[in-house]
């Protein structure tokens, strides 16, 4: 569903297919039951009525798109679950490439969430310098 206009938008890059993401989490995590579900998060997030204990939001990377996914998905997971954001960047890829997980994660409220920022960062090379992305978990407080 994402065309190079939406991938250079979102900050993202044209995902894999549904099946070669499914193969390849069955192959690495044949313990895990997991549903891939494939379209515009708008949509289809609007059509769940089921919660869940975990969920990945790793789409459109600008601010409008993560926060409008966090907004959805925070219907959608149980009291105890836990939302898992891909891509917080460092400040320079929020300016050269348009990245908005950042700013979205930096702007929840602290006494709503617990919010955990993974030591561990990937680094990637681009044109405009280099891409720091970690991974935040983000938990309802008691």
């Amino acid at each position: 569903m994402m065309n190079a206009e939406i991938a250079r938008r979102e900050a993202s890059q044209i995902p894999k297919s549904k099946n070669d993401v499914s193969i390849s989490l069955k192959k690495n995590y044949p313990e895990i039951d997991f549903e891939l579900i494939e379209g515009d998060s708008n949509i289809k997030l609007n059509n769940i009525d089921r919660k869940f204990d975990f969920i990945l939001i790793d789409g459109g990377h600008s601010f409008n798109t993560v926060s409008k996914d966090f907004e959805l998905c925070e219907k959608l997971f149980h009291k105890n679950g836990v939302i898992v954001l891909d891509d917080y960047t460092n400040r320079n890829s929020e300016f050269k490439a348009g990245y908005g997980v950042r700013r979205f994660v930096d702007k929840l409220d602290r006494k709503k969430y617990k919010i955990k920022i993974n030591k561990f960062p990937d680094f990637f090379y681009h044109e405009w310098g280099m891409l720091v992305t970690q991974i935040v978990i983000v938990k309802l407080r008691s």
